[in-house]
């Protein structure tokens, strides 16, 4: 996990978990990525794969949100990722 301000960008340390997936052959799953104040948590199949804090001066500024799948494999032509029916909540007080 990433956050970015004035066109810097830097990881997000993980608070718990281990922020990887391991699967073998085709798979499908629905991904949750939660976000509350500053805690993340990132699901696959209901799962947790990592938890995340954000630091809160991050979060004062307007701006984008953007999410991609980063693939480790080198194998063949790496890993193909799709996604659909994807979207974006934002609760009302």
């Amino acid at each position: 996990m990433t956050s970015c301000r004035n066109h810097t960008c830097r990881e997000v340390g993980k608070t718990r978990g281990s922020g990887r997936l391991s699967y073998e052959g085709d798979f499908s799953a629905n991904m949750e990525l939660i976000v509350n104040d500053t805690d993340v948590h990132f699901l696959v199949a209901k799962q947790s794969i990592g938890e995340y804090t954000l630091s809160s001066d991050y979060l004062t500024d307007p701006g984008y949100v953007a999410y991609s799948i980063i693939s480790g494999t080198n194998k063949d032509y790496g890993t193909r990722c799709e996604f659909s029916n994807a979207g974006l909540w934002i609760p009302q007080p």
